[in-house]
């Protein structure tokens, strides 16, 4: 009896043995699934991107655009599972349109958030210092954007410009109206600063090309605060087209002013001028205004599915502002697409170099290149076309 209570005991203390033995497998097993999982999960950390924009003051307006724009596009590619699995996250900074506080949010994003890229910065003055800083350390701004020339020609290794530059669409506005509207005499307004005097500068040239002259030519401040003496100057040279070459309150000042004084030529602006918020400025007083834009009517068939995704996420109305935002993070999520795992700055510099007639769904093909490739490497937009203020909305021209 007692040999076979032994006999017992000893095959109960081996299978307890032996399940002591399977847990301590079976928890050694959980401990190396969950490390894969958390190192899983770190592969998976938020991909980093930023803009420096003004969020606030004149351009206020044109920031809060851009930044509706790119942040639409962001959430959708988050929603069909980021890149790579990797979420987006997106970070605006606001500099107020100052090229000082433009470098040090640049700066920011890359030292301290840990950007990959710059995705959307508008401003010419604050591209061009944020150029300086970048350019050692290859790492690319993809959308820069400025229709200024200056930042594309001669191209500038981190910058990768958008949309059309102002040697397209000074000219543009010029041949519009002499040959469209048959204008004879023609003024032009612009701010006094590397925006401005390239615009003008290319609109002389086109001018002198179809052997005119401009009427009367003012210029302003990037801060004025109003546009009443640059009015009464161009009012006395009784020109049947302004070409007024401003943005924010200060454009909203002259036309509206050019309304009150009952000073009707025609009027024609940049870009711009095209968004919501801006079109509330002049309400009334802006019909008929023509502009231009390297983007298609946001009212047009084709661009319901923007609408669709500014509504879905409960984003301003897009309009030319926002498709700038949008352009600018379509071509990162292209390029972040060519890079594979390799998410470093410079594979993405590299990356979008390569992009070659990217068909981004909202205008003209988007094309870049290396340095040595000309002064197009750097700028991927080349076309712009008549848009005309109707009834609250910028529409197509009517051919």
């Amino acid at each position: 009896m007692i040999r076979k209570s032994t006999k017992y005991l000893f095959y109960i203390c081996f299978l307890f043995i032996f399940l002591v033995g399977c847990a301590d497998r079976n928890t050694g097993s959980s401990s190396t699934s969950a490390t894969s999982s958390k190192e899983s999960g770190s592969d998976k950390k938020p991909i980093v991107i930023g803009a420096s924009l003004p969020l606030s003051g004149t351009l206020g307006y044109m920031g809060k655009d851009v930044a509706d724009g790119i942040q639409a596009v962001v959430n959708n590619a988050n929603d069909e599972g980021g890149i790579n699995g990797r979420p987006i996250k997106f970070i605006p900074m606001d500099d107020a349109y100052d090229p000082a506080k433009h470098l040090a949010n640049t700066r920011y994003l890359v030292d301290n958030e840990k950007a990959v890229a710059i995705v959307g910065s508008l401003g010419t003055e604050g591209l061009k210092s944020a150029a300086k800083y970048l350019n050692p350390k290859n790492f690319p701004v993809i959308g820069a954007l400025s229709i200024s020339d200056a930042i594309s020609n001669p191209p500038q290794k981190s910058l990768f410009a958008l949309p059309a530059p102002q040697s397209v669409e000074g000219p543009t506005l010029v041949e519009y109206a002499v040959k469209k509207l048959k204008a004879k005499r023609i003024a032009f307004v612009y701010q006094n600063d590397s925006w401005g005097e390239p615009a003008f500068k290319f609109s002389q040239e086109k001018m002198k090309s179809l052997g005119l002259e401009f009427v009367a030519v003012e210029t302003f401040e990037p801060k004025a605060s109003e546009m009443s003496t640059q009015l009464h100057r161009i009012k006395e040279a009784k020109p049947d087209a302004v070409i007024l070459y401003a943005l924010g309150s200060q454009a909203a000042s002259f036309v509206n002013s050019a309304a009150d004084e009952n000073f009707k030529p025609a009027l024609l602006g940049p870009s711009g001028l095209n968004s919501p918020e801006w079109i509330k400025l002049v309400g009334k007083n802006g019909e008929g205004i023509i502009s231009c834009s390297s983007y298609y009517p946001i009212t047009a068939d084709n661009m319901k599915w923007v609408r669709d995704l500014h509504e879905k996420y409960k984003l301003s109305n897009p309009s030319s502002n926002s498709l700038m935002g949008t352009s600018a993070a379509l071509v990162f999520i292209e390029a972040a697409k060519k890079v594979g795992n390799d998410f470093t700055p410079e594979a993405l510099l590299k990356a979008t170099e390569k992009i070659k007639s990217f068909d981004q769904k909202i205008g003209d093909p988007i094309s870049f290149g290396k340095l040595d490739e000309g002064e197009k490497a750097r700028r991927g937009q080349t076309t712009e076309s008549i848009i005309i203020l109707k009834n609250g909305l910028f529409e197509p021209e009517e051919n």
